[in-house]
C-alpha cells in the first residue's frame, strides 16, 4: 500500500518514544528530585540558628508538620540529602543515554514525517494524473493521498509533546548537573559545620544564617526549575 510502511515507522516509533517517557531512570530521578524539595523546603534555618520565632503550639498542630527547625531534625535532613545526591549522581548516566535515545528518536521521526509528506504529495499527483484514464486506480491513490495527509497533520500536531518529552530529562539533567552535583555539596558541608557549631560555644550570626538561607534558596529554585 502506498506509504503504508512510512505510516507504520511513525506509529512504531511513537510508541517506542512513548515507552522512553515512561523509563523508569525518569521515575526515579524525579522521585529523588522531589524529596530533596521536600525536605530542603521544611528547613527553618532562622529558627535553627536562633534568629527566628519558633513554631508556636497552634502552627505546630495546624500546618507545621514536617517543619525542620531543630538541630537534630536539620542534621536528619542532611543525612538523607547527602544519601539522595549520591543517589542522583548515580542516575546521571543513564539519564544522559535516555537523553540521546529520546534525541534519535526524535530525528527519526522527524525523517519519517518527511516520507510520509513526500508520498502524500506524490499520491495527490498520481490520483490527478490518473483520474481520466483509470479512474479506479485514480480513486484509491486519493484515498492514500488522503490518508497520508492526516498522518502528517497529526505528526505535525503532536510536535510540542514530542518536544516536551524531550526536554524532561534536558530539566532533571541540568538540575542535578547545577544542583545536586555543585550547590548541594558544598551547602550541606556547610551545614555539617553548622550543626556542629551550633551546638557548641558558638551560634551562627545572622549574616551567616541568612547567607546559607539565600543558597538554600538557590538551590531550591533550581531544582524546581
Amino acid at each position: 500500500m502506498w506509504g503504508h510502511g512510512a505510516q507504520q515507522e511513525y506509529a512504531d516509533l511513537v510508541a517506542r518514544t512513548l515507552d522512553l517517557a515512561r523509563a523508569d531512570e525518569l521515575g526515579r530521578v524525579r522521585a529523588y528530585v522531589t524529596r530533596m524539595i521536600d525536605l530542603l523546603g521544611a528547613i527553618d534555618l532562622p529558627v535553627i540558628c536562633g534568629i527566628g520565632r519558633p513554631a508556636g503550639v497552634f502552627d505546630r498542630l495546624f500546618g507545621g508538620t514536617g517543619r525542620i527547625d531543630t538541630l537534630c531534625a536539620l542534621e536528619d535532613a542532611r543525612a538523607e540529602l547527602d544519601q539522595l545526591v549520591r543517589l542522583t549522581a548515580a542516575a546521571l548516566d543513564p539519564l544522559l543515554r535516555l537523553r540521546d535515545r529520546l534525541s534519535e528518536q526524535a530525528r527519526r521521526i522527524e525523517a519519517t514525517g518527511g516520507d510520509i509528506e513526500a508520498a502524500a504529495l506524490a499520491a495527490g499527483f498520481l490520483a490527478d494524473h490518473l483520474s481520466i484514464t483509470q479512474p479506479a486506480l485514480s480513486q484509491r491513490f486519493l484515498e492514500r493521498a488522503m490518508s497520508l495527509t492526516r498522518s502528517v497533520v497529526q505528526l505535525r500536531g503532536d510536535d510540542p509533546l514530542r518536544a516536551a518529552q524531550a526536554e524532561q530529562p534536558l530539566h532533571l539533567i541540568a538540575a542535578i548537573q547545577e544542583a545536586v552535583l555543585v550547590a548541594m555539596p558544598a551547602w550541606l558541608s556547610t551545614i555539617a559545620a553548622l550543626t556542629a557549631t551550633a551546638s557548641g560555644a558558638r551560634s551562627p550570626n545572622p549574616t551567616e544564617a541568612g547567607e546559607l538561607q539565600h543558597r538554600l534558596q538557590t538551590i531550591l529554585q533550581q531544582l524546581k526549575t
